[in-house]
């Protein structure tokens, strides 16, 4: 129950997420860019999702934003009452 009321709370602005073989919807929001000698070096993405679902996400692991390949850069941070967690991502 609680799952498809967060599913309700990210369909208007979530994307498809795949991670191996779990899938759901998450929010993706670039945030930063790391400018090394003028050039973009790397972007940094947020993706915020549900965290029984994509909290025990790890380094290196690979997720599926909309169809676009991403690398998690840091474990997901639980927000408030860890209904979501905040995943970092990397384009791959």
């Amino acid at each position: 129950m609680i799952e498809a009321d967060a599913n309700l709370f990210l369909q208007d602005f979530g994307l498809s997420v795949t991670a191996g073989a779990v899938s759901g919807i998450g929010v993706l929001d670039q945030n930063s860019e790391i400018v090394l000698g003028g050039q973009v070096i790397s972007v940094e993405y947020s993706l915020t999702c549900i965290s029984s679902l994509f909290g025990n996400l790890k380094y290196g692991d690979a997720v599926i934003v909309n169809g676009v390949n991403y690398t998690v850069q840091h474990q997901p941070m639980r927000l408030d009452d860890g209904l979501f967690c905040m995943v970092s991502l990397q384009k791959a």
